[in-house]
């Protein structure tokens, strides 16, 4: 994953470059700009061309990147936009983000505060109030922003307002397993699994990943009962009342 758009694109541009960059964010979706010596001529993503795609691309802070020198065929209708204009855009944003980052990350689990005084009118975006409304206690920023398909960048520096109002408060105890912890975790839970419904164990693992739009290499304390319900899901209810036991005793240890 790349920390920033704007670190990306700018020796690209700076240097002149020709290519193809193509960026996938982590649900999937793609991107793909065309460079001119160091001009972007075009760009798409999904439907949108141009400054449209531009925009909805500088809201990306989850993506993977890979820079192509012999540009792919680019179609007549991808429009491009004004270079310039665009990364002082992706600045911005870059400032933005690490200022808000160094407060609350888009990984980190936030809570509602249940008791809550607010001084004055404060107003609230139709999306900052779905936002709002869908923390649970266990989800972390990128989670709800998958969730409720609203832009990374505008999920944080929502999060980030309802945090500097005291509305929400950031739980840092939940942080995601590392790596041999991980493993442990999905061996586990497979041999477990195996045994109840044979080689379907590894499909309903995936699906269950896949509902939650999670990725099990990056898995979070807080996803356990998210993760729990998901795969009960696909299990006849004796399995699924074995596995609810069968986790919530185990799954302590993690």
């Amino acid at each position: 994953m790349s920390d920033s758009l704007y670190a990306i694109f700018k020796p690209l541009v700076d240097e002149g470059h020709n290519g193809t960059v193509l960026i996938e964010h982590a649900s999937g979706d793609q991107a793909a700009v065309w460079l001119e010596e160091g001009r972007i001529g075009g760009i798409r993503l999904g439907d949108l061309t141009g400054m449209l795609a531009g925009k909805e691309l500088s809201m990306w802070l989850s993506f993977t990147v890979t820079c192509c020198e012999q540009p792919q065929p680019m179609a007549d209708d991808v429009a491009g936009l004004d270079t310039q204009h665009y990364m002082t855009l992706l600045s911005k944003i870059d400032e933005q983000t690490a200022k808000m980052k160094s407060e609350v990350a888009i990984d980190c689990v936030i809570l509602k505060v249940t008791s809550f005084e607010m001084p004055g009118t404060k107003e609230f975006k139709p999306e900052e109030l779905r936002l709002l409304l869908a923390i649970d206690g266990q989800s972390t920023v990128k989670q709800l922003a998958r969730r409720l398909r609203i832009p990374e960048f505008r999920a944080l520096s929502f999060t980030y307002r309802f945090c500097r109002i005291g509305l929400v408060k950031k739980i840092d105890a939940y942080s995601p397993l590392d790596q041999k912890t991980t493993a442990s975790f999905l061996s586990s839970l497979t041999a477990f699994l195996a045994e109840q419904v044979g080689p379907a164990a590894e499909i309903i693992v995936n699906k269950a990943f896949e509902y939650l739009e999670s990725d099990p290499r990056l898995i979070f304390k807080s996803e356990f009962p998210d993760l729990i319900g998901a795969i009960s899901n696909h299990l006849e209810d004796e399995d699924g009342m074995a596995f609810k036991k069968w986790a919530l005793e185990s799954w302590q240890n993690y």
